[in-house]
C-alpha cells in the first residue's frame, strides 16, 4: 500500500546547526569559551582520575609494606632453615595475587605497585636467606657440640687405641666437615679440636675422682700422668 508523505518528509527536517560566523567575533569568542570550558572539565575530571589513583597506589604501598614486614618477622622466629626461602617465595606469590584482585581492576595502580613489590620482595628473600643461613650454623654448630661431647666421653671410657683411633678419626672429621660447610672458619676449627681434647682429658679427671678418690689425687698433680694429659697430638 503507498505511504502518504509526512511533513517532515516533503519539506525536509530542519537543519538546527548554526553557522558561528553569523554572529561575528562574538560568535566566534563564545565559542572559543565553549570550547575552553570544556577543556577545562576534561582536565579536571582527569586531576581527579589521577588523585584516585595515587590514593589507591598510596593505599596499596602501606598494605604491601605491612604484610611483608609482618612475614619477614614471622621467618625470624622460624627454624626449618632448609625449607625457609622456597617457603617466603610462596608465601609472597600468594601476596601478590591478592593484590591483583583488590587494586588490578586499574591496571596503572597495579602495575605501579607490582614493581615495588618485586623491588621490597627481592630485598625480603634476601634477608630470608641470612635467617635461613644463621639457623643453618646456629643447627650444625649445636649437633657438632651434641657429637663431640659423645665422643669425648666414648674416648674418656675406652683404653682400646683401635677404638680411640676411631673415635678421634670422626671427631675430627666432624669438625672438619663443618668447616668445609663454611658453619666457622679454620682457626675456629682448631680451637674447637683443642677443646675436644681438653673435654677428655677434663672426663678422665672427673671420673678417677668419682671411683677412686684416692688413687685420683697423686695422678692428678702428675704432669706427666699420659692418661690425663691433653691428647691432641
Amino acid at each position: 500500500m503507498p505511504r502518504i508523505p509526512t511533513y517532515q518528509q516533503q519539506v525536509g527536517a530542519p537543519d538546527i546547526r548554526m553557522d558561528i560566523e553569523q554572529f561575528g567575533a562574538p560568535g566566534r569568542a563564545l565559542q572559543r569559551a565553549g570550547m575552553a570550558i570544556a577543556e577545562t572539565g576534561f582536565d579536571v575530571a582527569n586531576r581527579f582520575k589521577e588523585a584516585e589513583r595515587a590514593q589507591k597506589l598510596m593505599a596499596g604501598q602501606a598494605q604491601m609494606t605491612r604484610d611483608l614486614a609482618e612475614l619477614e618477622m614471622e621467618f625470624q622466629k622460624d627454624t626449618d632453615w632448609q625449607t625457609m626461602r622456597t617457603r617466603y617465595q610462596e608465601r609472597t606469590r600468594g601476596l601478590l595475587d591478592r593484590y591483583r584482585e583488590q587494586f588490578g581492576a586499574d591496571q596503572a595502580v597495579f602495575g605501579a605497585l607490582s614493581r615495588d613489590f618485586q623491588r621490597s620482595q627481592l630485598r625480603g628473600e634476601i634477608e630470608v636467606s641470612k635467617i635461613a643461613r644463621t639457623r643453618q650454623v646456629e643447627a650444625g654448630t649445636a649437633d657438632l657440640e651434641t657429637a663431640r661431647d659423645t665422643y669425648s666421653q666414648m674416648l674418656a671410657e675406652t683404653s682400646d687405641p683401635l677404638k680411640t683411633a676411631e673415635i678421634e678419626g670422626r671427631a675430627r672429621a666432624g669438625i672438619s666437615g663443618a668447616v668445609a660447610a663454611g658453619l666457622f672458619g679454620a682457626d675456629d676449627g682448631q680451637r674447637r679440636e683443642r677443646q675436644f681434647y681438653d673435654r677428655i682429658a677434663q672426663t678422665r679427671a672427673l671420673a678417677l675422682l668419682r671411683d677412686n678418690p684416692a688413687e685420683a689425687f697423686p695422678r692428678l698433680s702428675d704432669a706427666a700422668d699420659p692418661a690425663l694429659q691433653r691428647m691432641a697430638p
